[in-house]
């Protein structure tokens, strides 16, 4: 079975194993980034990525570019950790 990396809400929302109301409520308050709607305001996803770096508290924010770069660097950052030792 695939993982996609762009999830819809009710995607989003089990792979927190939140209702979609839960779910959304927690994207309003910005405990959980929102979605992007480059597929048009009737299709909002939701970046797996994002979903995963917020929940590991890993980056503070809930801004999904920002988790999603911040966890960019955290990867990076332990590659070159792994090269040198």
């Amino acid at each position: 079975m695939s993982n996609p990396r762009w999830l819809d809400l009710a995607a989003a929302s089990a792979h927190l194993s939140l209702l979609p109301r839960s779910f959304e409520q927690k994207v309003k308050a910005g405990i959980i980034p929102g979605p992007t709607m480059h597929f048009g305001d009737a299709a909002p996803r939701w970046d797996r990525d994002a979903l995963h770096a917020s929940m590991c508290g890993g980056t503070g924010s809930t801004n999904a570019r920002v988790a999603v770069d911040a966890l960019a660097a955290e990867i990076e950052a332990e590659g070159q950790e792994d090269d040198r030792g």
